[in-house]
């Protein structure tokens, strides 16, 4: 008995009856089959969105960058960074004792939080994940555009840092795209 796999993601029922006889006696049953078509692209679309996820984190924390002539790891950067901003905004230090970093820390605090919830997106539909794709997009693309068009400073972001946050929201908003429930 042989029968072609049902299209992606549909069940099939198939009905046989099998008959035995030996001359004299006749013996007759039935029973029912029922085929699911595999989907591979569930699967492929939540590996897709860790690997997004993963990328996003290793642009956003792993990968060193620069500050005030030192090279830091980002984790430690963004720490130091993180409690002079909360003591700026708490009033316990001046705006002249914050280092340059501490906008790019923070927005590399965020793409951190958003590669998480791209990660959270798996439990349902994907629209997390999509959704924390496209705002990663836009803030590494405001990142790049803003020092250009207020001529504030030079931007702190290196091309891999850009391409590594690029491909992996990419990465994750098409896996967010596959394991959209049908």
């Amino acid at each position: 008995m042989w029968s072609p796999h049902p299209p992606r993601s549909q069940v099939v029922a198939r009905r046989l009856e099998i008959l035995a006889s030996d001359g004299t006696q006749r013996l007759t049953t039935s029973a029912e089959l029922t085929q699911t078509g595999p989907d591979r692209l569930r699967p492929t679309g939540r590996w897709l969105v860790v690997i997004g996820a993963l990328l996003v984190l290793v642009g956003a924390l792993v990968i060193p960058w620069r500050g005030n002539d030192l090279q830091y790891p980002n984790i430690g950067g963004l720490a130091a960074a993180a409690v002079s901003e909360i003591m700026l905004n708490g009033g316990l230090l001046e705006e002249s004792e914050v280092g340059p970093n501490v906008a790019e820390a923070s927005l590399r605090i965020l793409l951190a939080v958003l590669a998480v919830m791209m990660l959270v997106g798996l439990a349902g539909n994907g629209g997390p994940t999509r959704k924390s794709a496209i705002l990663v997009l836009l803030l590494v693309v405001v990142a790049v555009v803003a020092p250009l068009v207020f001529e504030v400073q030079e931007s702190e972001w290196r091309p891999l840092d850009i391409a590594i946050l690029a491909v992996g929201a990419v990465l994750a908003y098409i896996g967010g795209l596959l394991i959209r429930r049908t």
